[in-house]
């Protein structure tokens, strides 16, 4: 996005109330600059809906922002463990079966 009121406009859009233009938000930070993505990024990463949080970590930009690389990095750590469990959970729930 050329426009250099875009970040501002995605920055305001990301503090909404409403989840569905959080998401909005995250997914347009895409078509900012990295240094910009990471700045309307940062509070949707740990935002309180998990589907702003998926957009938000899928928008994150290849060359990830100084200020992110924790967050991503914690988010990923934490997705890898949940899939390790649910992988592990159907093991033993078939096993039960």
């Amino acid at each position: 996005i050329e426009d250099p009121h875009s970040a501002d406009i995605l920055r305001r859009a990301a503090a909404s109330d409403r989840a569905e233009v959080r998401a909005a938000a995250a997914g347009g930070a895409s078509n900012l600059s990295p240094s910009a993505a990471g700045d309307v990024l940062e509070p949707l990463l740990n935002d309180q809906d998990v589907s702003v949080r998926k957009v938000a970590l899928k928008s994150v930009p290849e060359e990830v922002p100084s200020g992110l690389e924790a967050t991503v990095q914690s988010l990923s750590d934490k997705a890898e463990t949940i899939a390790r469990f649910i992988s592990d959970s159907s093991v033993f729930h078939r096993a039960w079966l």
